[in-house]
């Protein structure tokens, strides 16, 4: 719905004759978006987005849209696979007597519990990992990231200190973990720049450049706003790479990814399409429909005091379009007025599924209290068919989602699911089914959900990472006789 309405005010204003990108190029990312393919609409884009101060409006508001639903999309991904990956890595180090154990998920297992924040037990499995017969760039590695648990713990002097002694490494590995810290906790951007840019002329042309290489060069250019810098680096390379393969005698191996890469990406996806929206909202045809996109976006990432900011902006503009207004009205919950202007909205528009679907959904995404809202639609879905149904019951089955009601969230986005292309995107919104798999995950239905993970991974190569997490957690826990790639 949301794709209808950007799409048809840009041909009103004329999108078919934009001045930055080939004809081919932007009816190729038009199809790609309407197809759900999120990716595709991307890479043809890329090209003439990177520097987007030159963008024109048109093509501005083309990609920032197509940007912002690929920046919710990985946002939603990378909660999934740092859950996904604590749960697998945490079997994985405490494999049962008799199995071959694993001597590097304890970095990574470290690496995960540091994303989520959880310092003392990420300390405690990197100094178990130094105690391990590994390559030593490895063992710097897992020093890098001891140093960024001390920052965290505020023992700066000590942080700085293990860094300064891994100045002089020469692993690609370390100079690009050293090169992330320099940018995000040191503040040194133009030592972090001069690593990042050295090791992407090192790489370029290369296959298979290890994961962790990739996130922190990303991370890099988002620290230092190089957007640019980091939007080549996806064109370049294979983002679903892994970030190391541990073999065993037996033959058999283990792949282990960079569980930030996907939150990274999302970040770098945030930070393009909001600068794209900026520039587009300068020609005042292309203004509401850019600032609408840079509301939602700010939700998505939880940047609510701006989104606020712009809503009573837009609800004060008396020239505000009728249509647009409407939207902006949906989103008015953000003001901090309180569950009941969710709760308003739904009630004097309970006639319009898109509309009380979307009050919901953005509830939801702003981490509001919405019970109340939510009971309004489920009384609307009873009495809906087609098109509507699949809005609310998407809309519900995301709510309980957030409300770790898994079993009923499996109800309501399997009725919202296409049911003859039930795992396609072109079928089905991608966020959706990334909804739909983590509940199938946390109710035990490993196998529904590593279908979804399938198919979604032919468009999104960083799904890979969520998916041989899930395997992995589905062979040991279920003991499936697939090729699940470990032990």
């Amino acid at each position: 719905m949301k794709f209808r309405l950007i799409l048809a005010c840009a041909l009103v204003f004329g999108i078919s004759g934009l001045a930055n990108a080939s004809s081919k190029d932007i009816k190729n990312a038009q199809d790609s978006f309407r197809k759900n393919q999120f990716n595709s609409a991307l890479m043809p884009l890329i090209p003439v987005i990177s520097d987007y101060s030159k963008v024109d409006a048109g093509t501005g508001i083309l990609a920032g849209s197509v940007l912002v639903r690929n920046a919710e999309l990985h946002r939603e991904l990378s909660k999934l696979s740092i859950s996904a990956t604590v749960d697998y890595l945490k079997k994985l180090t405490k494999t049962k007597k008799g199995k071959e154990p694993s001597v590097f998920a304890t970095l990574f297992y470290g690496e995960a519990l540091l994303s989520q924040g959880d310092y003392k037990s990420a300390k405690k499995y990197f100094n178990q990992f130094l105690k391990k017969k590994v390559p030593e760039e490895y063992k710097e590695v897992a020093r890098v990231k001891l140093g960024v648990v001390d920052w965290k713990l505020k023992q700066q002097n000590s942080a700085k200190a293990a860094w300064k002694k891994l100045g002089n490494s020469k692993s690609l590995l370390v100079r690009s973990e050293l090169a992330r810290v320099n940018a995000e906790f040191l503040g040194d951007d133009k030592q972090a720049k001069k690593v990042v840019d050295e090791i992407a002329s090192e790489i370029k042309g290369q296959n298979n450049v290890s994961s962790r290489v990739l996130t922190n060069m990303i991370s890099v250019y988002n620290e230092i706003k190089d957007y640019k810098s980091g939007m080549q680096v996806l064109a370049q390379h294979d983002i679903g790479s892994i970030s190391y393969r541990e073999d065993s005698k037996s033959g058999k191996f283990i792949n282990f990814y960079d569980v930030n890469l996907l939150g990274d990406i999302a970040e770098l996806y945030r930070g393009v399409a909001s600068g794209l929206l900026e520039t587009a909202g300068k020609d005042n045809r292309y203004k509401a429909i850019a600032d609408l996109q840079q509301i939602d976006l700010d939700i998505i990432f939880g940047h609510s005091k701006n989104a606020a900011k712009t809503v009573r902006s837009m609800l004060s503009d008396q020239g505000l379009p009728a249509p647009i207004k409407k939207q902006v009205s949906i989103r008015e919950g953000i003001t901090a007025k309180g569950p009941k202007i969710w709760e308003k909205t739904v009630s004097d528009n309970s006639q319009d599924a898109m509309i009380v679907s979307k009050t919901l959904s953005t509830c939801v995404q702003a981490s509001a209290s919405c019970k109340t809202t939510n009971k309004r639609l489920e009384k609307i879905a009873e009495n809906l068919k087609g098109t509507n149904a699949v809005m609310v019951n998407s809309s519900i089955g995301r709510y309980y989602l957030a409300e770790k009601k898994y079993s009923k969230a499996i109800n309501f986005l399997e009725a919202a699911r296409n049911k003859s292309l039930k795992n396609k995107i072109e079928a089905n919104d991608p966020v959706l089914l990334v909804g739909l798999s983590d509940a199938y995950r946390h109710d035990n239905k490993y196998s529904e959900s590593l279908e979804i993970y399938f198919e979604m991974s032919k468009e999104f190569p960083g799904v890979r990472q969520i998916q041989e997490a899930v395997q992995g957690v589905y062979a040991m826990e279920q003991r499936s006789a697939g090729d699940v790639k470990i032990f």
